[in-house]
């Protein structure tokens, strides 16, 4: 019986791959994978050695639960024994530290939820999209939220398609630069960044006869001519391009009188002067979906049915969309926001226009 590493260093593989699965647990089993991955097979008194390392960590680090009680540290024989629905993970300081490397509180709990659900999918990402419904996140305010993260350097967004859809694909920063299995979804594609693609146009160009290329060849050629969504995202690229005066639209007459439209290149692509903000497309917003019939009726004004649905939704508040749905529903979400906004105010105890109410605006990030 042998390791292959250090103790300290085993302990802290275990405890990083902890912070990665932990939001709600994991079980013992996967504790003995993280170890396989580091030292390969272990037999059940190195099991032994190496659970009781763990347990000297102290539940500062290491936390049991039975379900959603939470249990003291044990031998491991003496738990396994119980036959328990056991779980283990890190504590919240931990996961943290190995997430963000931050202070605390640098992000909103609401943003290191979101880290969380892409830090689980390791090097393989998770699509925006998914991120809303794993956290239960209103798709809204993922967009202030990811900004967040992305600004301290703690996500990467890399431009996909996923059933015809436009969205980015979100990698933790620790597996950024790991080879990366493409989103799962019998139709999905890695799509190249903006500037990649740019790039990748102005190449094809300049290889071309007489530097000169048909529009749409090129675009079947570079894999973007098999979905709507990937049309225009070439169609984007190809609009900087010519607005940049680094390719120019010419129409060619061919021998057998067909009229092509060709791009021809004119000049390489200035790096410093591009900027991948121009292409990237925002996100497409879910539409929230809700089985409640909205509550719009005549005997009551429209503003106290929104009062109404605002304290029922006690001190979580309710989102604009929420609101909208409770109240009108969707169809005359442009008619509710202009004809309530006179009754919202941004500060507590200003423009109470019932006896007991006043409406609150609020962002969350």
């Amino acid at each position: 019986m042998s390791f292959t590493c250090s103790p300290d260093v085993l302990i802290e593989h275990i405890f990083e791959e902890l912070a990665f699965d932990s939001a709600q647990g994991v079980p013992i089993d996967a504790i003995w994978g993280y170890t396989k991955a580091k030292i390969g097979e272990v037999d059940d008194f190195q099991k032994r050695i190496i659970w009781n390392w763990l347990c000297d960590e102290g539940e500062d680090k290491l936390l049991v639960f039975n379900g959603t009680k939470q249990i003291p540290l044990a031998p491991l024989e003496e738990l396994l024994a119980t036959n328990l629905n056991l779980t283990f993970c890190t504590s919240d300081e931990l996961q943290w530290k190995y997430l963000t490397n931050l202070p605390r509180n640098t992000i909103g709990n609401a943003a290191f939820l979101v880290l969380c659900a892409v830090a689980k999918q390791r090097q393989n990402g998770i699509a925006a999209m998914d991120v809303t419904k794993i956290t239960g996140q209103d798709p809204r305010s993922l967009t202030g939220r990811l900004k967040a993260l992305e600004d301290h350097g703690l996500v990467q967004k890399h431009p996909i398609f996923v059933n015809n859809r436009s969205t980015n694909l979100l990698v933790h920063h620790k597996f950024a630069g790991t080879p990366r299995v493409v989103y799962s979804a019998s139709d999905t594609g890695q799509m190249p960044s903006p500037c990649e693609l740019r790039a990748s146009i102005l190449t094809a160009l300049r290889a071309a006869p007489n530097r000169l290329r048909e529009k749409f060849d090129l675009r079947k050629q570079l894999g973007l001519g098999t979905t709507g969504s990937a049309k225009k995202y070439y169609r984007r690229a190809v609009a900087y391009l010519d607005g940049g005066g680094y390719l120019k639209h010419v129409n060619v007459h061919t021998s057998d009188d067909r009229d092509l439209l060709c791009i021809e290149f004119v000049k390489d692509l200035d790096v410093a002067d591009d900027n991948s903000s121009d292409l990237e497309e925002q996100e497409e917003e879910e539409e929230e979906e809700s089985g409640v019939a909205p509550m719009y009726n005549r005997f009551y004004p429209v503003q106290n049915q929104a009062f109404e649905v605002i304290k029922n939704s006690g001190s979580d508040g309710a989102t604009t969309m929420h609101l909208v749905l409770s109240v009108t529903g969707l169809g005359y979400t442009k008619a509710f926001q202009k004809f309530i906004e006179p009754y919202i105010t941004a500060l507590a105890g200003q423009k109470k226009h019932l006896t007991n109410y006043s409406i609150i605006r609020g962002y969350d990030f």
